[in-house]
């Protein structure tokens, strides 16, 4: 690694499946493959281009990689720390954040299937129910529900409630 750039030869791997999660990457030139065992054998998921961001799920949610990523050419890639990450995570909205583990616990359930570990199928079931911006979201929608049908008047910080058409 020289400073924050990474160079990866033809078919060397930039991490292998169930690595722990240390960093995120942008590919800024060449292809990345990306791949999963699957029953024994390797499936390609995706293959990748300059642009790319690689490797950012295990580092958003803190758990192994999930594939492997080969450099299919040459590549020159941007480092990005988890701390970097995990900031710019921190100061976003919970609900955000929420439906973003939500979306990444379904992604590693239904890899975690396909691969036949049931085990890590039920956790990720489990996790999802768990997530932080779940309560959050469903008091708002409670909150919504509750004011539906009312009109709000409002004079000098006072408010009233006056039921609709009356």
């Amino acid at each position: 690694m020289d400073g924050a750039t990474l160079q990866l030869a033809t078919g060397e791997a930039l991490f292998r499946e169930g690595d722990p999660p240390t960093t995120a990457f942008i590919l800024e030139e060449g292809q990345i493959e990306i791949r999963a065992t699957q029953r024994g054998r390797q499936v390609v998921l995706a293959v990748l281009g300059p642009g790319s961001i690689v490797g950012e799920m295990a580092v958003i949610d803190e758990a192994p990689r999930t594939a492997t990523a080969l450099a299919l050419a040459p590549c020159r890639l941007r480092v990005l720390e988890r701390s970097q990450i995990a900031e710019r995570l921190a100061q976003a909205d919970p609900i955000l954040r929420a439906l973003l583990q939500g979306t990444l616990q379904r992604y590693r359930s239904a890899l975690a299937a396909l691969q036949g570990r049931r085990e890590a199928v039920a956790r990720a079931a489990e996790d999802t129910t768990r997530a932080a911006g779940v309560g959050k979201m469903r008091l708002e929608s409670q909150l919504r529900e509750a004011l539906q049908g009312v009109d709000w008047t409002c004079v000098t910080s006072r408010c009233w409630r006056w039921p609709r058409g009356g």
